[in-house]
Parts: C-alpha cells; sequence; structure tokens
C-alpha cells in the first residue's frame, strides 16, 4: 500500500485483540482487515469496502501463503456470508443462532495445514475432487438452513461437514474429542474452523438455554469457550485522533 499510494509518513501501530492467535477465528485476516481501514481512515485513501478486502487479501498471501479469500472477506463485510471464488451473497437471518466457540489449546499452522491438502489434491484428485465437491454441497445448505433457521438441519450439516474434513486429514483425535464433548452437554452440531490441525471449533445449539447449560459444563472443565454471536457490521472506524 506504501508503494502503491506514495506514503512515507512513519506509524507506531498498537494492537488490542480478543482473537487468539494460531486456533482458525481468522486472527491474521482481522488484523490486516483493521490495519489497512485505519490507514484507508488515516490518510483518506477513500478505499471502498471491495478495495479494503483485496489489500487485506494480499496480505493474507503473504502470512499463508493460498489463503481462500473468506476471512478477509468477512473481516471486512461482516455478517454472514456465502462465499464462492471472490463471490459474496448476503445471507440475512431473522434471528440469533446459538453458537459457541471453543478451543482445544492446540495451536496450528495454516500455511502447512493448506499445502498438505494442496499436496493431498494434487496427488490424488480424482478422488479429493469428489470431496470438495460435497463440502461445497453441504455450504449450499446451510445457505437455506440459515435462511430459514431449520436448526437441526444446520447441526446435521456441520456433523457432515467434520467427517469431511476428517477425511482430508485436518481433523485430530483432541478435536474428535471435544466434538464428542460438546455433543455429550448438549450440541445438535460441531465442526472444526479454519485449516485445522488443532485450533477451535464451532458448536451449534437448538436454544440459547441449551448452549449456556454447555458453557457452563466447559468452564467448569476450565476449557476456554467463547459465547458468540454473528456480527452484521464488518469494519468499522470507531474512533479517530483527526
Amino acid at each position: 500500500m506504501y508503494k502503491t499510494f506514495g506514503l512515507n509518513a512513519g506509524l507506531s501501530i498498537e494492537i488490542w485483540s480478543d482473537i487468539p492467535i494460531g486456533v482458525g477465528l481468522g486472527s491474521s485476516a482481522a488484523t490486516a482487515v483493521a490495519t489497512i481501514n485505519a490507514l484507508n481512515n488515516l490518510f483518506e485513501l477513500q478505499l471502498d469496502s471491495h478495495e479494503l478486502s483485496q489489500y487485506a487479501f494480499e496480505a493474507e498471501k503473504i502470512t499463508h501463503a493460498h489463503p481462500s479469500g473468506i476471512d478477509n472477506t468477512i473481516s471486512t463485510y461482516g455478517g454472514a456470508i456465502l462465499y464462492k471464488k471472490g463471490k459474496i451473497n448476503r445471507i440475512e437471518i431473522s434471528s440469533e443462532i446459538p453458537l459457541l466457540i471453543i478451543n482445544s489449546g492446540i495451536a496450528h499452522s495454516t500455511k502447512i495445514q493448506v499445502t498438505h491438502v494442496k499436496d493431498l489434491y494434487t496427488a490424488h484428485p480424482s478422488i479429493f475432487k469428489n470431496i470438495f465437491e460435497a463440502i461445497d454441497a453441504i455450504s449450499l445448505k446451510v445457505e437455506n438452513a440459515l435462511r430459514i433457521k431449520k436448526l437441526e438441519v444446520l447441526g446435521e450439516l456441520l456433523d457432515y461437514n467434520q467427517h469431511l474434513l476428517r477425511m482430508l486429514g485436518v481433523s485430530t483425535k483432541e478435536l474428535d474429542s471435544l466434538i464428542e464433548l460438546v455433543k455429550s452437554y448438549g450440541a445438535i452440531g460441531a465442526k472444526l474452523t479454519g485449516a485445522g490441525g488443532g485450533g477451535c471449533i464451532l458448536a451449534l445449539f437448538n436454544s440459547p438455554d441449551t448452549k449456556k447449560e454447555c458453557l457452563s459444563q466447559l468452564k467448569a472443565f476450565n476449557i476456554e469457550v467463547y459465547d458468540t454471536k454473528i456480527n452484521e457490521h464488518g469494519a468499522r472506524i470507531l474512533h479517530t485522533a483527526k
């Protein structure tokens, strides 16, 4: 960006974040989007949301080598989206979806995981092409389930997706055990987040009460858990010194 816009002013950047690093929650993309949005505001670059996301995507390439583009897109736009090869379809959700994010405590490298899956596909394209097509089909079903809030269907789809991720070799015994644990506490579906190999899982519940019960159980075992919801805002400037 500095070369593109001819910027030459020095900067001191401080980051305060509630997002753990290396656990599949898109911390690098969120940081890139926030930083570029701050530069956009500071230097009055007039970048629109698409440009903001694209510059963050370039930063993601440095960090992860082969990023999907999903993390920088959702950090920029917020809400729920169906994303495919740069095409964005917003999903309007009428009410809150009961979700928890649970941290396995195992850090991972997105670059290593993505390269692993890429190598598998290169070695056995006829096999792994079918898995990717199945994951794509699940995404389309998830979009519809979210729009009409069919939570039981959504839970089943999360489970199907997790089975396919196991076949890709990106799940672990620890993640699988954590999924079984939250399902024993009432989750109706769960899957790993991000590139896998560690990090977090996402768990869905059929009601806020069931989610609350699971949250209490996990905290009793000192498991790191985040009571989360879908944020509609995306990248915003909350404070400026100008």
